[in-house]
């Protein structure tokens, strides 16, 4: 576990739906308010082609482990958001001296997300902080969503994961997906809407605490959708870049 990130008590599921990764006896609405707070905002390349995107072309968005805001990059964790029409292309990959896979827990069960994951939430209409997306995929690729706090059936989501031993002996896992424009509010690649609000995060687990490293200062507890970066889709190719 990297000794910058920020750790925090196992949670629950809260009464908004989400899961709550940082139940505790402090109430403070996770991490407080800055004056001045500027959301950072991501452009999203465009994948011309069909087929699966060159992303080694694709340039990290980076995350921060400190949730307080500080800019610390996570150089073990790498998470690349690129688009073509109608569809969000994520990947994501991590490297770490251990690996908490739980491929004995069914997808519906409450403790799914107690294990390495990926984390994307979008908040589509900003004006309803509670009716977010939230998608969490496992490191062997299984995934559940949420929206609203509801589990969401018929989402059209395909993905796929994948975890290897190095010779070092750590473990480098991979997960990968498309996901529908809708479920982050966006329109059809012809017109219309081109950004949308929201956070990837990779989380980690060792024993029963777990660190994250998140593409915004964003206690994942929370809805704080006032807190989501802005993911920006962009026509150029293979550029993701971040700026405040």
């Amino acid at each position: 576990m990297n000794r910058h990130s920020a750790t925090r008590e196992v949670g629950c599921v809260s009464s908004t739906g989400f899961v709550n990764h940082s139940a505790s006896d402090d109430w403070r609405c996770g991490v407080e308010q800055r004056d001045g707070f500027v959301p950072p905002v991501h452009l999203v390349p465009m994948i011309k082609s069909g087929g699966e995107p060159e992303w080694d072309n694709v340039p990290p968005i980076p995350c921060l482990l400190d949730q307080d805001g500080f800019e610390i990059t996570d150089d073990d964790t790498a998470i690349r958001l690129a688009w073509r029409c109608e569809k969000l292309l994520l990947e994501a990959t991590c490297e770490a001296e251990s690996l908490v896979a739980r491929p004995d827990l069914e997808i519906d069960s409450p403790d799914f997300w107690r294990q390495d994951h990926i984390e994307f939430r979008t908040a589509p209409d900003m004006t309803r902080d509670l009716a977010q997306v939230q998608l969490i995929i496992a490191s062997d690729g299984r995934w559940v969503v949420h929206a609203g706090g509801v589990p969401l059936t018929g989402a059209e989501i395909s993905a796929n994961g994948t975890a290897v031993r190095l010779d070092d002996g750590r473990w480098k896992w991979r997960v990968s997906a498309e996901i529908p424009f809708k479920m982050a509010g966006l329109d059809s690649c012809t017109g219309g809407k081109k950004s949308f609000r929201g956070l990837i995060a990779r989380v980690r687990w060792a024993g029963d605490r777990y660190d994250a490293a998140c593409t915004t200062a964003c206690e994942l507890g929370f809805g704080q959708s006032e807190r989501f970066g802005v993911f920006r889709l962009s026509e150029e190719t293979a550029a993701v870049c971040l700026t405040r």
